[in-house]
């Protein structure tokens, strides 16, 4: 048999204008109880199809109320003399993408995104006695669940048969009769198409009444606005400066709404309802959890289907969501958070990621705050919560992070961990690796880097990544509970800007490319001609030197002269006991490598940042200027006492003493009391020996002719470079 062409679609004889908001099908059963004609008649004449698709197990007709196609439209706007503008209006598909998510090719709202209803519809008793049965669009949708209009909430039910309205399309074989159910009557076989129905009269059925200052009715009349695109964002002042689409909202309306029916209780619920709608909700929420024995279901990942709970759940949302400022809606969200982390003090990004999968970055900025919940160190940082100025962090991109380690060695400069960490974390066993984390976090300041990814920017080897993630993660919970923790987190955000505005004399990345792979930076010959006992410091030089250069732990240096846990005791004996001549020495085989291959750096520096920024912090860590260098070599001569001795003398860290005996060596070879007071000569061979500054530079900055300063340097046996020679 041949399929004979669709008659062409002609003008209805009478026509029924559909009501401002009214539903498709609403319209199409209003259309034929006015032409008195069944209802599968009337679409043969308006050029929809009676021909049943596979949906489900039952053919089903397709729901044109979600969307129509284009010919369907024009055949709809042809034979009711509508535009299809005014047709699509009555359609779901006017908030595609926006209130909800149409399945296109199944003509079905997807009800797991933006709380989409898959069918059915609440309703307004008192509205359809006022319109003689017509049913508004926007009652399909999720966040629909009260009358601004008639100040009750919206029925879900029919009372007579307990089913959700306007489920399947209304019976074909019949004439709609407007405003009764028209749902198969409870006990009758479901399934037969000439089963009585319901009937029941729905215009009476019963609703709760809300007061009129209700915040239940504030949210729905916002969120009626925002889905139509009005300009209800001004009430979200926390939006204003984010390009984020409605969608994106309503998602976020959605993860907190669903977080709010996940933890909240009676007393919590008390506070936008009375008690009659919160137990109401309570009966919702007890019955899901047990129903059809599987406990723990996610209570917000669909829309509830009772307008009460949805109610409550977007009301208690918008209280977040429509504050004045990030902070302020941070407050308010804290208590879901203590909540979903069973009331642990500590929050990470994992937390608020197991909120939903869309966060808008608005939403996870609030979540994100310290005050809604004490983030971990390392995403406080990232969201930039301790100098007070909430961003995004940067997601995908290393740009900053690379650029940012280029100006950091893999070893923190001692003298900021020395200011930045409490004397407890200063221990030989963990020293090294604390200095790697705040290096590392760094580079996590305003940056979604991993710690791995970050250790690769300080060239680490992908083999050594994990571990010193593990290592660095290990370090970092140290700082977890101290004190102190937000005012050293203030000063590594203020270290991280001030890379980012005036970068650093030096170029790390460059000297970790150039003797990174290094294995011998002074030859044994030079060391006899140099220390005592060459044959056996010969491998400490070559770390002193491959630290120095290269800023990175001689951990990480190339075999064999890589350092070993076993040989970190004499390593830093070595280190402790280096005469000043030695130093000297060894600064001086630095400054040459460095101008061997063009590089016209200091040999080192550290940042120094405006005192008035750090001068409120209160630092865990020593005070520099506490101890005089010369207080140090008068202990260890006349009392001849060990590092950790004089740390427990002079009351502060080991790794304080070591910095100091490293800056002024100790000059072992005398033993004749004290050193002399550090001098400004002493200053002058600093600037020349250990960062590579010109005579002429040194005599501009002292105010004194070069030749005088040349003078003074030969004093101290300080060797003048040629001027041929590069600085």
């Amino acid at each position: 048999m041949t399929n004979r062409p669709a008659a062409p679609v002609r003008p209805l004889p009478i026509r029924v204008p559909p009501h401002p908001g009214e539903a498709l099908d609403s319209w199409l059963e209003a259309l034929s109880a006015r032409l008195d004609t069944p209802l599968g008649h009337l679409l043969h004449g308006l050029g929809l199809p009676r021909a049943r698709v596979g949906v489900g197990t039952r053919g089903e007709l397709p729901n044109w109320t979600v969307c129509l196609r284009l010919d369907e439209e024009r055949n709809l706007a042809t034979a009711a003399d509508l535009t299809p503008v005014t047709v699509r209006a009555m359609t779901l598909r006017r908030w595609d993408e926006q209130a909800l998510v149409i399945d296109h090719e199944h003509r079905a709202v997807r009800p797991g995104i933006l709380w989409g209803r898959s069918r059915g519809s609440r309703y307004c008793p008192a509205c359809l006695t006022d319109t003689g049965g017509r049913w508004q669009l926007s009652w399909r949708l999720g966040w629909s669940f009260a009358c601004v209009k008639h100040k009750a909430l919206l029925v879900d039910v029919c009372p007579g048969c307990s089913r959700i309205p306007r489920g399947p399309l209304h019976p074909l074989q019949s004439v709609p009769k407007p405003s009764t159910c028209a749902r198969p009557e409870p006990g009758g076989n479901f399934g037969a198409r000439t089963q009585p129905r319901c009937g029941y009269r729905l215009q009476e059925a019963p609703m709760a009444a809300l007061q009129d200052a209700s915040p239940l009715l504030e949210a729905q009349r916002f969120l009626l606005g925002l889905i139509e695109g009005h300009d209800a964002t001004a009430a979200l002042a926390i939006y204003q400066n984010h390009s984020i689409p409605i969608s994106r909202i309503l998602g976020d309306v959605k993860t907190v709404a669903a977080r709010v029916l996940s933890v909240a209780a009676d007393e919590d619920f008390a506070r936008w309802a009375p008690p009659d709608l919160v137990e109401r909700c309570r009966r919702y929420l007890d019955n899901l959890l047990t129903a059809k024995g599987k406990p723990g279901i996610r209570a917000g990942w669909c829309a509830p289907r009772d307008a009460a709970v949805t109610a409550l759940a977007a009301t208690a949302a918008l209280h977040v969501l429509q504050a004045p400022t990030i902070e302020e809606a941070s407050e308010r969200v804290a208590w879901l958070i203590e909540r979903s982390t069973g009331g642990s003090r500590l929050v990470t990004l994992s937390d608020t990621a197991n909120w939903g999968r869309d966060l808008s970055p608005v939403l996870r900025m609030i979540l994100c705050n310290e005050r809604a919940g004490q983030l971990r160190p390392r995403d406080r940082l990232r969201y930039r919560t301790p100098v007070g100025e909430l961003h995004q962090p940067q997601q995908s991109s290393l740009t900053l992070p690379a650029q940012r380690a280029r100006s950091l060695p893999a070893m923190f400069w001692p003298s900021w961990s020395l200011r930045l960490l409490p004397v407890s974390m200063l221990n030989p066993r963990n020293r090294r690796m604390i200095h790697r984390a705040l290096t590392i976090s760094i580079l996590q300041v305003g940056t979604a880097v991993s710690r791995p990814d970050a250790a690769g920017l300080l060239g680490d080897t992908p083999a050594s990544k994990e571990l010193i993630n593990v290592s660095v993660g290990q370090a970092l919970l140290q700082l977890d509970f101290d004190p102190h923790i937000a005012d050293i987190l203030h000063a590594i955000t203020l270290l991280a800007d001030h890379l980012d505005e005036h970068g650093s004399p030096i170029d790390y990345a460059r000297r970790r490319t150039v003797f990174g792979t290094r294995r011998e930076f002074i030859t044994l010959d030079r060391w006899a001609d140099i220390h005592h006992r060459p044959q056996e410091t010969i491998a400490q030089a070559q770390r002193w030197l491959f630290e120095t250069l290269t800023g990175t732990p001689a951990e990480a240096a190339p075999a064999p002269i890589n350092l070993t846990p076993v040989e970190l005791p004499s390593y830093q004996e070595f280190r402790w006991r280096l005469l000043p001549r030695e130093v000297d020495s060894l600064r001086q085989t630095a400054i040459e490598l460095l101008h061997q291959h063009g590089i016209e750096e200091p040999l080192t520096c550290d940042p120094q940042l405006d005192a008035a920024l750090t001068e409120r912090l209160h630092l865990p860590g020593v005070n520099l200027d506490g101890i005089q260098p010369a207080q140090i070599e008068e202990l260890v001569l006349a009392e001849h006492l060990f590092p950790r001795q004089l740390a427990r003398r002079l009351n502060t860290s080991t790794d304080h003493i070591y910095y100091l005996g490293e800056r002024h060596p100790i000059d072992w070879l005398t033993g004749q009391g004290p050193r002399p007071p550090y001098t400004e000569a002493d200053q002058w061979r600093d600037w020349y020996v250990h960062q590579g500054r010109s005579l002429k530079t040194i005599a501009a900055i002292a105010g004194v002719d070069k030749t005088k300063v040349a003078e003074e340097l030969r004093r101290l046996g300080v060797v003048i470079r040629s001027r041929s020679a590069p600085r």
